[in-house]
């Protein structure tokens, strides 16, 4: 088995198998990252403009695939040969820790899509149910964030590529994946979504993964409590304001104050999000950052936490997302 792995790698030019070296590894990701966000971009013009014609679509979109892919082996100095075996490089590194990662996110990843289908076949889900792919997603935002920074952002920057994608393909009908993504995405409709778009999931990505994607981490930029802002914000505080708010949400502010009359926030949600946000700030700065109480520190994450929860209560749309922008500029500044 071992032989076999070192045989792969082998076929390698000399140059890319310093994969582990920092600035080819940034390289690697950042061509990556910026030939992917681009070819979205053709990909999505080519939607709008050829949607009538599947044949058109699938021809143009193979055309700009292929493109990117011979991009892309130039701009890491490999063949198109050679690509496929590159990319297994940076996926497989040969390290127990990334093998460990990949098995629990793989774990998750399969446990989610058997909750979906599970759902499907109800053909309702609750708020508690959607909270679920909240659980999922932090648990491998946290394990990424701590273990696997940058591969962790490079792979979520391209997750959030592929649900765009998938998004843009349903709401603009293309045949004959319309059918089959619109069956798994409408169980999951949010309240806030509309069927011409569901971006609650892309939301919930963008939030998690949104702060590591924009402030990179690596041995010049080390961890900081502003990479768990998504997390805590909108992957605990806002999956507990829903949950609580849906068990014992008694108190609607729209009785409180003059809000808008169907909006089903509830001042115990608020304070389950607050109490929340604040309680795992306080322990990603203790486990995660090693950083003891300090009372600048503390009065920021109370501020972060007060704020964020007012936030969500207060917008009638996008409160899986506001919030997040809101507490990663409060915490990086």
């Amino acid at each position: 088995m071992c032989n076999a792995y070192f045989d792969i790698y082998s076929l390698l030019p000399s140059k890319l198998l310093k994969m582990s070296d920092l600035s080819q590894t940034d390289r690697f990701d950042h061509s990556l990252m910026g030939i992917a966000f681009i070819s979205f971009l053709c990909i999505l013009l080519n939607i709008k403009l050829f949607n009538k014609s599947a044949l058109n679509v699938h021809a143009t979109c193979l055309i700009i695939i292929f493109c990117a892919f011979y991009l892309f082996s130039k701009s890491i100095g490999c063949s198109l040969l050679q690509l496929p075996l590159c990319l297994l490089k940076r996926v497989f590194n040969g390290t127990s820790q990334r093998y460990s990662i990949l098995v629990l996110w793989s774990n998750c990843i399969f446990v989610a899509v058997m909750f979906n289908v599970y759902i499907a076949k109800l053909k309702v889900a609750t708020t508690i149910h959607r909270k679920y792919f909240h659980l999922v997603g932090i648990i491998i935002a946290v394990s990424g964030l701590y273990f696997e920074p940058q591969f962790t952002r490079l792979a979520s920057f391209l997750a959030i590529i592929i649900f765009c994608l998938v998004e843009a393909i349903r709401a603009n009908m293309v045949k004959p994946y319309y059918s089959l993504i619109n069956q798994s995405f409408l169980v999951f409709l949010d309240e806030q979504d509309g069927v011409n778009s569901i971006l609650s999931p892309i939301f919930l990505l963008i939030s998690l993964f949104g702060p590591l994607i924009l402030v990179e981490i690596n041995e010049l930029k080390p961890i900081a409590l502003l990479h768990f802002s998504g997390i805590c914000i909108v992957g605990v505080g806002d999956a507990m304001a829903a949950i609580i708010g849906t068990l014992y949400g008694k108190n609607k502010w729209r009785s409180v104050l003059n809000l808008d009359k169907t909006s089903s926030k509830s001042l115990q949600g608020t304070a389950a999000f607050f109490l929340s946000c604040l309680i795992t700030l306080l322990l990603c700065q203790y486990y995660f950052l090693h950083i003891n109480f300090m009372a600048l520190s503390f009065v920021r994450i109370i501020i972060t936490s007060f704020v964020t929860s007012l936030c969500e209560a207060f917008c009638s749309k996008y409160d899986n997302i506001l919030p997040t922008i809101i507490g990663f500029i409060i915490l990086y500044w």
